[in-house]
């Protein structure tokens, strides 16, 4: 199933193939660490700046997990709200 996924993902044009080294997806997520332990320290100041943090912590360890698995987005939508259902 996975495979099948990444394959119309590709086609469509919203991933790309892209070698990446360990060096570099180490670096996102310990980015995503330290905002998610930034996001702990604020999170009774500042409500919705600890959301943007944590999001962008998730946003940071996707995209790891996109480049271990050899991919990036390519369609200029770092953003997406669309279901895997729908795509």
């Amino acid at each position: 199933m996975l495979d099948k996924l990444t394959k119309k993902l590709e086609k469509a044009g919203k991933i790309r193939k892209q070698k990446a080294g360990f060096v570099q997806i180490e670096a996102l997520l310990k980015e995503a660490v330290l905002d998610l332990e930034e996001a702990k320290k604020i999170a009774h100041l500042a409500e919705r700046a600890t959301y943007l943090l944590a999001y962008n912590a998730m946003l940071k360890a996707g995209r790891a997990l996109m480049l271990l698995k050899g991919y990036v987005p390519d369609d200029g939508a770092i953003l997406g709200t669309k279901k895997v259902s729908e795509l």
